[in-house]
Formats: C-alpha cells, sequence, structure tokens
C-alpha cells in the first residue's frame, strides 16, 4: 500500500526520470507514442502531456480487430488523446497467425505498422516497463536463450529509419499504477490480459506473485540482471566484429562471404557465435540448435562438396574455403526457368528469381537521341548442354565447363541469364561475353547483372 508520501515522491520520480531520458536521447524530430489505451501507455501519454516545452508528439493507436471491445477502445484513445490536445492517429492491423502464436502475430503486425510510420530520425517510444523486463528474460530463459536473447529488451534501438525507445523500462508496474491512480487516469481494461493460455499472462498472474513473496524485489534484481548481461552481450559482439573482419568477410554477387581458414585455431564455441552475430547483423532469424549442429559437418565438407544448412529466409553454403551466407532463393517452376523472355533493353529487366539484367552504360552510343541503339534481345536461363567462345578464348567449350572455369558458385549457375541476339548467345550475364558468327556486324555489348543488397552490410 502507497502511502501519500510515496504517491508524491513517485509522481516526482516519474517525471524527473522521464525528461532525464529526453535530455540524454535529445530527439531532434517528432516523437511517435505507441498508445494502446492501456494503463502503461495512459501513463507515458500523460506524463509527456506534462513535459515543458511541449514535446512535437504524434500518437498512434493499433486496432488489431481480435476483440468484439477493439471499436471502443479506439473510441477511447482518439477522446483521451484530444483531452490532452493532441490528435491520436488510428491503424487497423492485419494479423495473420500463420502458425505463429496469437501474441507473436499480433506483435509482428503492430510493428510492421510502425515501421512504415516513422520517419528518418524519428523516434518510437513505447511503455514497457522494469516487469515486463523481468518477464521477457525468464521467458527467454524458459525458451534457452543464448547471452542475446536474456540480455532481453534494450531501452533503444533502431526501428526502420527511426528509433524504438522505453523510457518507462527501469520504472516498476506499482510505480505505474500508483501514478494512474493518483492522476485518476482512466484506461480499457484488455480482456486477453487475464486469459492464462498466454504465456506472458501465466507468468504475470501465477509465476511471478510466488516470487515475489518469496523473493521480494526479485523484479528489480532481475532487470538489473538483464541490464549486465546486456553489457556482457556488448562486449562479446565487439569481439566477434574483430574476428569477422579477421575472416575477410566480403560482399559477394549475392549475400556475403568469410574465409574459413582464417577460423583455424579458433574454438567451436567461438565459431558458433561468430556465425550467430554474422546471422544477426545480415538481419535474419537466428539458427535454431539442430542448425547449429549442422554447422560442423558444413565447415568440415570437401572442397569439391556444395552443403547447405537452411533456415528461414537464409541458408548458408561452402564453396572454395569460404562460407557463405545468403537469402534463399525463391521457387521457380520448371516451365518458367525454360521460358523465354523478350527483352527490349531500354530498360532494366527484373528476371524471375529478383535479379536485375541491364545493359552497362558505356557499352552503347547514346549520343543518338531516337533510342536506336538499344538492341532487341532474348533472355533464358540454362537447360543444359549449351557451348560458347568467350571473346577471350580461342576455342568454344560447354557452358557447365566455362562457369566451373569462370569459379561462378554453383548456386548461381542455373540462375545466370543467357543472352540472346537474333538467334546467338552473345552473352552469359556479366560472366563473359561470347564471339558469335555475325560479331564483326554487332555493336560489343556489355551488361550489368546484380543482385538488391538492402540487407546487406559490412
Amino acid at each position: 500500500m502507497y502511502t501519500q508520501l510515496n504517491t508524491v515522491k513517485t509522481m516526482t520520480d516519474l517525471l524527473a526520470s522521464l525528461q532525464e531520458f529526453l535530455n540524454r536521447v535529445q530527439p531532434q524530430a517528432p516523437i511517435w507514442l505507441a498508445y494502446s489505451g492501456g494503463q502503461d501507455s495512459s501513463v507515458l501519454l500523460h506524463l509527456l502531456s506534462r513535459i515543458n516545452p511541449p514535446l512535437p508528439l504524434k500518437i498512434v493507436h493499433v486496432n488489431h480487430q481480435l476483440s468484439n471491445n477493439a471499436e471502443a477502445w479506439q473510441q477511447h484513445c482518439i477522446t483521451t488523446a484530444k483531452t490532452l490536445g493532441y490528435r491520436c492517429q488510428v491503424e487497423s492491423a492485419q494479423v495473420n497467425r500463420q502458425g505463429k502464436g496469437l501474441e507473436g502475430a499480433a506483435r509482428e503486425a503492430r510493428y510492421r505498422i510502425f515501421e512504415r510510420l516513422i520517419e528518418p530520425g524519428e523516434y518510437l517510444f513505447t511503455a514497457h516497463h522494469q516487469n515486463d523486463q523481468a518477464e521477457t528474460m525468464l521467458f527467454r530463459c524458459l525458451r534457452g536463450s543464448g547471452l542475446r536473447g536474456m540480455r532481453a529488451m534494450e531501452q533503444q534501438r533502431s526501428l526502420a529509419q527511426g528509433t524504438l525507445a522505453r523510457p518507462l523500462l527501469n520504472i516498476s508496474q506499482a510505480d505505474i499504477s500508483a501514478y494512474a491512480e493518483h492522476f485518476d487516469l482512466k484506461w480499457i481494461e484488455d480482456e486477453s490480459n487475464d486469459d492464462l493460455r498466454f504465456d506472458r499472462n501465466f507468468l504475470r498472474h501465477t509465476i511471478f506473485p510466488s516470487l515475489n513473496e518469496r523473493w521480494p524485489g526479485s523484479v528489480k534484481r532481475m532487470a538489473r540482471t538483464s541490464t549486465w548481461l546486456g553489457e556482457a552481450n556488448s562486449l562479446l559482439e565487439e569481439y566477434l566484429d574483430t574476428d569477422l573482419h579477421h575472416c575477410n568477410q566480403r560482399l559477394e554477387r549475392l549475400g556475403q562471404s568469410i574465409a574459413i581458414p582464417n577460423m583455424n585455431g579458433f574454438s567451436e564455441a567461438r565459431v558458433k557465435h561468430l556465425i550467430q552475430f554474422w546471422v544477426n547483423q545480415q538481419g535474419y532469424a537466428q539458427p535454431s540448435h539442430h542448425h547449429i549442429k549442422q554447422l560442423k559437418n558444413l565447415l568440415e565438407a570437401k572442397a569439391d562438396a556444395n552443403p547447405l544448412v537452411a533456415w528461414g529466409d537464409c541458408e548458408l553454403r561452402r564453396y572454395q574455403n569460404r562460407l557463405y551466407i545468403l537469402p534463399r532463393p525463391p521457387h521457380i517452376p520448371t516451365p518458367q526457368i525454360q521460358s523465354k523472355t523478350t527483352w527490349l533493353s531500354a530498360s532494366p529487366l527484373t528476371l524471375k528469381d529478383g535479379s536485375i539484367l541491364k545493359i552497362s552504360a558505356d557499352s552503347l552510343d547514346t549520343s543518338h537521341d531516337s533510342g536506336s541503339t538499344y538492341p532487341k534481345l532474348t533472355v533464358s536461363y540454362r537447360a543444359g548442354g549449351e557451348r560458347c567462345k568467350p571473346t577471350t578464348r580461342a576455342k568454344s567449350q560447354t557452358l557447365k565447363k566455362l562457369l566451373q572455369e569462370y569459379a561462378v558458385e554453383p548456386w548461381l549457375r542455373d540462375r545466370i541469364p543467357l543472352i540472346f541476339q537474333d538467334g546467338q548467345l552473345i552473352a552469359v550475364g556479366d560472366i563473359f561475353s561470347c564471339t558469335t558468327t555475325t560479331s564483326n556486324n554487332q555493336p560489343n555489348l556489355s551488361f550489368d547483372w546484380s543482385y538488391l543488397r538492402s540487407a546487406q552490410t559490412i
């Protein structure tokens, strides 16, 4: 039970804590508040409204359309925001479970909206607090998470073009409730929060009350441990980043690669953590324990093998003593692979696997503005048995043999666009150009064949 003195101290401490956080991050762009209408986000909204000078605050309420009360909650948020002098923007979420739990699917839908809304330099504030931190840590512990997972939530992290921030992360649920009651705030009660079928609700209503009764202050200590684990993880990642550069990390036509021999002398644990760090750096989901065990076989495979470990949206492959991380390719039906595409080469051509083919600017005579310098071409893929003579070679050879000699990665060999003009093969992607029976009568064309590098960083 809070005394009046404790309540006043809580009111002062919460506002001072928020002001200190704002002074530290110094947002230069408008702040978004994720406003569910529940007690926690209602307190954060009220606190933000008391900051002087007033903040450039934008409020968003996500209607998940999962409850019969969703429309009433939406109207409550609009009305409450208006009372405080703000406009509440409402976004409707499409929650698609697809084998996921309802909590996880709703969270994904909500964050897709946040990522769409946030502009460069902007902040999104959420009302996660100390109890949420402890729940997250225990939940991840029960799922067998490693060090990165056990660090739980960060007070701020990047989100799309902006930053996600949790200014109440060090504040207890008890202090937030006391604040709400002191100012007689009105909030919505989501009936799903009492449903013990949801894991977090089970922890919140069943496990944590017993923990706090036996070990008072356990929530605060668990949150502190999470912070220490976060510091340990940050230190580990500094070392792993050095290891990654030591392994000659480089961009490839598709994905990235590192040199396997450079990991000689690394312990098995060090290699495992290095690859997990690399996977996370590229924005892919972490491999499961099963996939981690498969990595050993991949790294020890024979030089002429083409081993593969795949999960989620990515895959790891080995070729010529290098380990590659790649996005998993889309499935292309056989009839599409065997089909030919007419290409009016004035514009880039998007191929069936998402790669882009275009004529190199320096290979055309663009002094004419009629557009006649762009030839009509045909593009197809390998069907087997093709032969050609690269312009740098004296004799023709099978395409299969040539791709091996040019050290084209095996998983790209069936994706390489074959470019024809007047029925004759003139180029194999941008790997090499081919000599034809009419070469003397044709312009010397060269091509660029590339994949988008949006998720690749070094």
